[in-house]
């Protein structure tokens, strides 16, 4: 126990210095002006939650091998490099990713084979079609987990859940990541939401980037290394960053704009926008942040009652089809609010 103390003071400290260099120095800083930006606080806040997920994946997570820590830094680059406003264009962030993911995914040999899906599972003999196929997958995880961070602890916190369900996990001897990387995550996870909590640090595209490749490898890796897990239980684990990523493409094409410009539309942005116009808290930090705590609530209870069902695949895609049909009675009723 005395070691994660360590780690946590560690983390804590290393974070505290990061956020005043940065915030003094006036580095990577979020505020430019656009809407999605000043949505929920105008502040300049340094978008550096990414590199310190970077460090400690780096330094506090065995799991990881060389070829995983140097794709992290390849798309924490992307990452950065967007928050700089290097690289501007989402299509160009977007092959870059593709790039990254492909070939890890080639040197690593991962790739998924059996989705319990016929017709699928047919064309997954083929192997690159395999390989696009879950390069397609981390690229849906990834943008969506960028979605996602449109207000604050959302993203964390929803990753924060599915740590905590891996550590159950482990315990029943279901998913094999270590116990020492299992914790260390919680601890960065837990130091990143206090900060963000309080508008001390932002994800930027670099954290939300970093955290939706990452879990999606753990996630992939767990269920290739125990097939006995239904795919629709990771499918579940990552329902949400998933069908965000799919559901705004779709919404802005129809409203015939770019699926890649930034807006204000996303579902916990309205979710946002109700509660603060029912103005039922005083404090700003309540207001502000429930929202967030609602909805990740909502999903840690789907995932805890999931695990129930984890070699049962047709109460899982029933309960994937349940997430869907409420997020989109939720988003209609909340669009015409």
């Amino acid at each position: 126990m005395n070691i994660y103390i360590f780690n946590l003071a560690v983390i804590f400290f290393f974070t505290v210095a990061l956020c005043m260099f940065f915030s003094q120095k006036k580095l990577l800083l979020n505020f430019t002006g656009n809407n999605h930006q000043k949505f929920t606080s105008s502040l300049q806040v340094p978008l550096i939650g990414g590199l310190i997920f970077f460090f400690v994946a780096i330094f506090f997570v065995p799991y990881f091998n060389v070829v995983s820590k140097f794709a992290f830094l390849l798309i924490l680059l992307v990452g950065l490099f967007s928050d700089l406003k290097f690289i501007n264009k989402p299509k160009v962030r977007f092959l870059f990713q593709l790039i990254i993911i492909f070939f890890f995914l080639i040197i690593e040999n991962i790739h998924l084979i059996n989705t319990k899906i016929f017709l699928l599972d047919f064309l997954l003999q083929n192997y690159f079609f395999s390989i696009l196929f879950t390069s397609f997958c981390f690229l849906i995880i990834i943008n969506g987990s960028n979605f996602l961070d449109g207000i604050n602890l959302l993203a964390i916190g929803y990753y924060l859940s599915i740590t905590i369900i891996i550590y159950i996990l482990r315990g029943k001897n279901l998913i094999f990541l270590d116990n020492i990387s299992t914790i260390n995550i919680v601890i960065v996870l837990l130091v990143l939401l206090f900060f963000n909590l309080f508008d001390r640090l932002y994800l930027g595209d670099s954290g939300s980037y970093l955290l939706g490749f990452i879990f999606s490898l753990i996630l992939v890796n767990s269920y290739l290394q125990n097939t006995s897990i239904s795919p629709f239980f990771i499918i579940l684990l990552l329902w949400y960053p998933g069908f965000e990523n799919l559901f705004t493409i779709i919404r802005r094409y129809f409203k015939k704009k770019s699926p890649a410009k930034p807006d204000t539309e996303h579902l916990h942005q309205l979710v946002y926008e109700y509660f603060k116009k029912k103005s039922l808290f005083r404090k700003k930090i309540l207001k502000k942040n429930f929202p967030s705590f609602l909805i990740i609530f909502y999903n840690f209870i789907i995932m805890l009652l999931s695990i129930f069902f984890i070699f049962n695949s047709k109460i899982l895609l029933l309960i994937i089809f349940f997430n869907i049909f409420l997020y989109c009675y939720l988003y209609n009723f909340l669009i015409k609010k």
